[in-house]
Order: C-alpha cells, then structure tokens, then sequence
C-alpha cells in the first residue's frame, strides 16, 4: 500500500477527533516516510551506479559496464590502441565513430565489431588504412561508411569487400588523393548517396551512370575536373537528384546541364557565377539552387526570380 492509499485509508477510519486522527495517520503511516524498503534501497543503488549516456558515448569501459541503450559511440580521435573483447556486449550500437585512431590494429578490431549486430554507421577516417578487413561483410545491416582521409586505400580491395554489404546506401571518399575513381564502384548496387569532395579527379568512371539508386553525388572541390565531360555523364544517370558543385571556380555550365532532368537540388556555391545562369531555367524540376558565395550583385539577383520562378534560390548560407 503506498503513501497515497494510505493517507485515504486513514482519513476514512472511523469518526474520530481531528487530533486523534492525526495521531492515526502518523503512526499508521510513519514506517514508510521515515524509512525505504529493501527494493526502494536497491533502485536508489541502481541510479547510483548507472553510467549517465553522455558518458557511456565517448568511454569505452563506461559503455561495456552499462551496455543496454548504448546505440551510438563517439571513439574519434582517442588515440586508443585497441578495442576490448567486451565491446561486442554493445548489441544496441548503431553508430561507431573510430575515425582518427591510426594506431588501432583493425583487423582485431573488426573481428571484435563484427559482432554487433545492429551497426548500421562506422566512420573510420583517417587511419592510414591500406585495405579492408574481410570481417566487415559481417555487418549486413551496415548502411553507410566513412573512408575518408585514407590516401593509400587499396579502393578495389575496397570495393571488392563491400560488395557484399546488401544495404550500404551511403559512402564517404573525401579527402582520399584520389585520381581516379574504380569502374568496380559499381559492383555496390545500394549505393544512394556518393561523396568524392577535395579529391585530384580528373573524370568519373563510366559505370556510375549504371548505378539503379544513385540520387546523390558530392564533387566539392575537385578543381581538375573535366566539367563538360562529366555533364555530358550526368544526363545518363536516371536517379541524380541531388548534385554538390562547390568550391570549383565555375563561372558558366557546359550545354548537357539541359539534360539533368530529374535534377531538384543544385549546389553552386562558393564559385565564380556573376549571374544565375540561365541555361538552368531549362531543367524540368529544380527546386532548389545553392549559389551563395558567389559574385551576384543585386540586380542579377533580382533577374533570377524570371529566370527560375519555379526554383527556391538561396543567395546566402544559412551555415
């Protein structure tokens, strides 16, 4: 009987004095407010020793001790030299940021992560890898991975592995040197959204436009690029919707731009555009162009609106 139930258990006893009543209620009741019982005791030692979440985020052994809910770890740049055999208890992990741990040997790691069966984000830029350890084909609910900043990465080994992921929808190649892209990127069907900013390409392979899912292509400052033969590839590619052009120093569009006909989202940002370009009016569905940053005065701002009276344009970062 709690509290509550047994002030209305008192206060119903009987006709009595309000002074005796109170007497009552006091005896009646004290056991419970002046005391705990042995469960109350035991949840009171519980809240004690459980590991608060913002903890258990960024510290392994904090994690391992309170495993249950622990659905994302932030490891990046810990310098860690190994990941424990008890990391495996994390069932619930979901996201794994490892990125910026050079030392760690990831060969023992992955035959530790393997066992997580939820893990559907792993970030691991940043830490000379070479090549791919076979274990991650263990992780088939893994649906987007960060290789970022790893300049000697074997991409074809690479590819080769990663093929075997059935939901890898998102892929992250920055910042890799890259010169050139593996025609064997097409070997991972699922991929939705590619990211190769700050790369040395000079083209994209041809089998990117064979890709089912594709809808999204980052190419931030990839100054090299051949830009009107890689818009002369993007017309072949039936999902793009979504294109990331920034940092480039364009200042025109090469005349295949017509044929990005499933195109709504244009990033043009941070480029040398003096006006929105008017070849743009011509693709059927843009909804949005990104061309802050760019050297647009106000009258060639104000021309936009006839020139895209269907597209929501953004002159200024909202970052």
């Amino acid at each position: 009987m709690n509290l509550k139930t047994k002030f209305f258990y008192c206060s119903n006893t009987a006709v009595l004095s309000s002074i005796f009543l109170v007497a009552i209620f006091l005896v009646a009741c004290n056991g419970e407010t002046t005391s705990k019982t042995d469960t109350d005791k035991k949840t009171d030692r519980d809240k004690k020793t459980e590991v608060p979440m913002e903890d258990r985020i960024v510290s392994i052994e904090k994690a391992i001790k309170n495993p249950e809910g622990v659905v994302k770890m932030q490891l990046s740049g810990q310098n860690l030299t190994d990941i424990p055999e008890d990391f495996a208890k994390l069932k619930d992990l979901k996201s794994l940021f490892l990125g910026n741990n050079p030392r760690l040997d990831f060969e023992k790691v992955f035959n530790i992560i393997k066992k997580l069966p939820n893990l559907e984000e792993l970030e691991l830029t940043g830490n000379n890898l070479k090549t791919l350890p076979t274990d991650i084909k263990e992780l088939k609910k893994l649906k987007a991975i960060w290789l970022s900043a790893n300049t000697k990465l074997d991409l074809e080994q690479a590819f080769e592995v990663l093929k075997e992921l059935p939901v890898l929808n998102e892929l992250f190649l920055e910042d890799n040197d890259l010169k050139k892209l593996p025609e064997k990127i097409a070997n991972l069907p699922a991929l939705e959204i590619i990211y190769l900013g700050r790369n040395t390409l000079t083209e994209l392979p041809e089998s990117l436009s064979t890709m089912p899912k594709l809808h999204t292509l980052s190419l931030i400052e990839i100054p090299k690029m051949n830009w009107n033969k890689s818009f002369a590839q993007f017309k072949n590619y039936q999902k793009l919707e979504v294109l990331l052009l920034g940092n480039n120093g364009l200042s025109t569009l090469p005349p295949d731009v017509v044929g990005l006909k499933n195109i709504q989202n244009l990033w043009l940002n941070n480029n040398n555009f003096t006006s929105v370009p008017e070849i743009l009016g011509k693709i059927p569905h843009l909804k949005e162009l990104y061309i802050f940053n760019n050297p647009i005065d106000a009258k060639a701002k104000e021309n936009s609106k006839t020139i895209l009276p269907n597209t929501q344009i953004q002159f200024q970062s909202t970052m």
